[in-house]
């Protein structure tokens, strides 16, 4: 794999996933994952869980991020990044 140092771009995409949190009401119990793609225009596409009672049912942040990225592009490049909490 090929390492290479963030830059200030990639700050900005983990600052974005950080921030979908912010002004949420999640319960306590809530599986906190947001995640964020820049798309090669630079703008940004963020996206949270979905969880439900059934765990089943829960959709993961990156693919809906994914796909609200896939919707706004026809053959741009992505970047990605998730936040954990």
């Amino acid at each position: 794999m090929n390492k290479q140092p963030l830059n200030n771009d990639d700050y900005d995409l983990i600052k974005a996933a950080h921030d979908a949190f912010e002004n949420k009401s999640l319960s306590k119990d809530w599986h906190g994952v947001a995640a964020a793609i820049r798309l090669q225009s630079g703008e940004i596409v963020t996206s949270l869980v979905l969880e439900a009672e059934n765990p089943s049912l829960t959709i993961c942040a990156e693919p809906i991020a994914i796909g609200k990225a896939l919707d706004k592009i026809a053959n741009d490049r992505l970047a990605a990044a998730a936040e954990n909490s």
